[in-house]
Formats: C-alpha cells, structure tokens, sequence
C-alpha cells in the first residue's frame, strides 16, 4: 500500500526552465508509452490498457500514465497503475520546472509527449486497445527514416477551414489526423513539438477550428515543415471502435472513442474487436480491487498506516448479537473486496485522542462504524456484549503484529523539532521546511495541524501560536498550488463540422 505521497520523478521539483522549448534536446531518454488519463472513466479504460499490455500482450516498454492534479488521480488510484508496473506522473508537479499553460486532457497531450522520461515516444489514448505488442513501430524502417508515424481519421480537413489562414499555410484538403495513437522521436522533432503545445496552449482559440488535440498536430508538422509518416491505410470502423492498420493494412490499433469500458455499465460489444474475454477478465478483476470512486483516506500517522499495511489483504469475520456472520475483506489501498456493500466501501485506520488504532469503515459519504482493537487481535465497535460489532481475523494471529501507539503523526513531528516548551525560529524553520513537503502531499495535514496546535495541552502558549502561524502559512501555500480551470467547452459542439469533410 502506497502513503499519501504523489509520485513523481526524481528531478520533479528542481529550478524551473523557462526556456527549456527552446533547448537543442527534450527531456527524457530511451522509449516508452505514455498515457494520458485523468477522471474516474478514463482511469477505468487506462488500467484495463495497461494490465492489457503487461499480461496478455507482454509487452516490455516502461509506461508512464499522466493526469492532472489530485482530483484526477487518488493515490490509491495510483498505487494499483503502479501495482501493474506503470509509473504515474502528476503533470501539475512537473509545471514548476516545465511552465505551459494547460488545464485540459487534450492539452495534456502534447505536454506530457514532449516532458516524458523518453525519447521515444508511443502515445496512446487510454481507450486504445493494441491488437499486438507495438513494441516494432520503434524498429521500423519507417520510423528511421521520419520519426513521427501518424495515422489518418476517417475525414478530411476542409480546404475552407480558417486554420490555413491563420496559420499561413495553402489552403487545401488534407486528411485529418487520428490521434489515438502517435509514435514520435523528441530528438528529431523538438520544433514541430513545440508549436503543437503552443497551439494547443492557445486551445479557445483553435479548438474552435479543429476537433481537440489531434489536428494541432498536422497542422503544426505543416507549419515547421517537418517531415513524417502517414499511415496509407485509412481505418475501418464500426459503431463503437475505430480499428486502425498497420504499414500493411491489418488491425494494430483498436480505439474505442465511442464505446469506452465502463466501470458499472454493460460494455458496447464490437464483433471486430480482438481480445473482448481479455479485456472483460481485466475489467472484472479492477471492479473486485476497485469500487470505482475516488477515495483518500485524512493523514495518518506512520503507525497507523504500517497497521493499514499488516491488515491489507486480511479477511475477517464479522459477526453481531442476533445477525448472521458474514465475511469481509481488507484490500489494498483501503478497498473492500469480499464483503463490499453500500455500508461497506472504503477502510482506514486511525487513532483516538490516546493514541490507540481505530479502524473506520466507510460507507459512500461517512464513517460507518469505528472499531477498536482488543488484546486477543479482534476489533470491536463497542464494549457492550449484547450488541458489539466484531471483526475476527480469519487468519491465525492475523492481528499480532499490530501494536497499541501512543504518538500522533504531527506529535510525533513536532516533538522531533520542539526541544522542550520553546519554539525557537530555528525549530520553526525545520518545521516549517517539513510541513511544506508534507501539505504539498497531503493539503489535509493543515487542517490536522491547526486543530492540534489548538486542542494540545502539552504545548506552551507560543508554540501553539507558532503552530498556528504555519498552518496558516501552509494553506497559503496549498491554495497558490496550479488548478484544474477545465476549457469553457463542450467537446461536441465547440468546433464547426463544417471544417471537415468526407473523403
């Protein structure tokens, strides 16, 4: 079980680059995949793909897969992409190094193909389920040769478009790129790359002309002249699925941009469609790990989450005075699997004023029940015989390694920094230092912070107002973080369809 720290790269929170779009090389090194997924939808297609490639297609590129902001992506979310062998990149942690003006999944694009960790670069949408393992478009003589394959969408741009005209570029009927999916060499292509994010930057603008993201791309390539590969091979469709080919005309890609996996809904079924069992296997085995909704558990302390830890993947019985027992299961990431019910969506584990582990379980909107743990490793409700609520491991001594703690997570800190009563202005600095990284992770820890430095009774009157001070201070800091402002738009009537055309 991952903490609630946000995964990024190593070099995430170094110096910012004002001009790193201007430098003779991109980030990044090697190939990989990049995803862009954000949103509960796209995070359910996102982790289907993934397992996709990993176990069925074996495939062996390093992945990253990339949201915008906390809201987009729990942790927990994170720690099961993880958990399949992909990293997750939060694109908001990479802004202070890399400034771009994005706030949209399409924009996204662009962003995270130029500041990925590789070189070489296979992007896909998260609804993209490959045939085969694509690993051999980065050893395709083709590939050699442009460095940017694309394929073609089932329209055309209009020669009437006012793209043409506002870029300065010939008026003529060009076919229209599909961008589900994109092979790109950053070492080749760093210019055309940055007038496709300078385009898409300026998205009220151009989205107005063309359909999100994907035909920045041509028109970009265009305006650099730079040079690149068009599929030959338009694809085939059917009413859910657009089944793109490869440099011989058979299915490589299968994008579902009509039919997405739905967590709780009955999947559009595509007769075409390779590996549908697969796909549904995958997608059954997220729904028993996963309850399909964003879940972040308050701050805990180091205690509490290294119990979290010891009962993940525990079973136990439960059982009350006059109701049949019945069983439930502790998942990671604070999931319930066996035993998941309205009643019964989430777990953590806290602590009461003492100090002593609590488990919580949660329903969709509040704590559900709060039980506390006995000598013999059950947990109980209360300490009324006649209607206590017992959680009983299944396991033998499944709860022995689960010890009483007396120090709460911030006390804890504080008491590392604090010597004695006084807050001297070197403590409030390494505090201060400390919390930042801490709020950055978790905004939470402020509000557990200002009600601790208000209820401690073994603080002195100047080291909870000291306390106070950084709380305030920290939310200032939470509050100035980057925001999702999502585009003033709606996907399917923003643009004029009069900018393309049927071949």
């Amino acid at each position: 079980m991952t903490t609630d720290a946000m995964t990024e790269r190593p070099d995430d929170r170094s110096r910012t680059d004002r001009n790193w779009r201007d430098k003779e090389d991109l980030p990044g090194s090697g190939r990989g995949i990049v995803i862009c997924a954000g949103g509960l939808q796209i995070f359910t297609n996102a982790w289907v793909l993934v397992r996709h490639l990993r176990k069925v297609l074996r495939c062996e590129l390093p992945i990253e897969v990339w949201h915008l902001g906390r809201e987009e992506m729990s942790s927990g979310m994170r720690g099961m992409l993880e958990d399949e062998c992909a990293q997750v990149v939060d694109a908001f942690s990479l802004l202070s190094r890399f400034p771009a003006r994005i706030s949209d999944g399409w924009q996204l694009k662009p962003y995270a193909l130029m500041t990925s960790g590789f070189r070489e670069v296979l992007m896909l949408d998260a609804d993209n389920i490959p045939a085969r393992d694509p690993t051999f478009l980065f050893d395709h003589p083709a590939f050699a040769e442009y460095g940017a394959i694309f394929w073609p969408d089932v329209i055309d741009l209009s020669e009437h478009n006012p793209i043409w005209q506002e870029l300065g570029l010939p008026a003529a009927r060009r076919t229209s790129f599909e961008t589900g999916q994109i092979v790109i060499d950053k070492s080749r292509h760093r210019t055309a790359l940055k007038a496709t994010l300078e385009l898409n930057e300026d998205a009220q603008r151009f989205y107005r002309l063309v359909y999100g993201d994907k035909d920045t791309f041509l028109a970009a390539w265009l305006k650099t002249r730079s040079p690149y590969l068009l599929i030959p091979h338009r694809p085939f469709t059917d009413r859910y699925v657009s089944y793109q080919r490869d440099f011989d005309g058979e299915a490589l890609f299968q994008h579902r941009s009509n039919g997405k996996f739905q967590y709780d809904d009955k999947q559009p079924s595509s007769q075409a469609f390779a590996y549908e069992a697969e796909c549904s296997e995958s997608l059954g085995e997220l729904r028993r790990i996963w309850n399909g909704r964003y879940f972040e558990p308050p701050t805990r302390s180091p205690s509490a989450i290294r119990i979290e830890e010891n009962l993940a993947g525990q079973s136990f019985i439960v059982s009350r005075s006059g109701e049949e027992d019945r069983t439930i299961e502790l998942l990671a990431y604070w999931q319930i699997g066996t035993g998941r019910d309205h009643d019964h969506e989430n777990w953590y584990v806290a602590e009461t004023e003492a100090g002593d582990p609590m488990l919580r379980i949660m329903d969709r909107h509040r704590v559900r029940h709060e039980l506390r743990l006995r000598e013999d490793g059950q947990w109980v409700e209360t300490d009324d015989a006649a209607s206590a609520l017992c959680f009983s491991p299944m396991t033998p001594d499944a709860g022995g390694e689960i010890r009483r703690h007396t120090t709460g997570f911030l006390r804890a800190v504080v008491a590392a920094v604090v010597v004695g009563d006084e807050l001297t202005p070197e403590a409030e600095e390494e505090l201060r230092v400390t919390l930042t990284v801490l709020c950055k992770a978790d905004p939470i820890v402020i509000e557990d912070l200002a009600a601790y430095a208000e209820r401690a009774t073994d603080l002195s009157e100047p080291t909870q107002q000291g306390l106070q001070r950084l709380a305030v201070e920290l939310k200032r800091v939470v509050d100035e973080r980057p925001r999702r402002t999502p585009l003033d738009r709606h996907a399917e009537i923003l643009f004029d369809r009069r900018h393309y055309v049927r071949p």
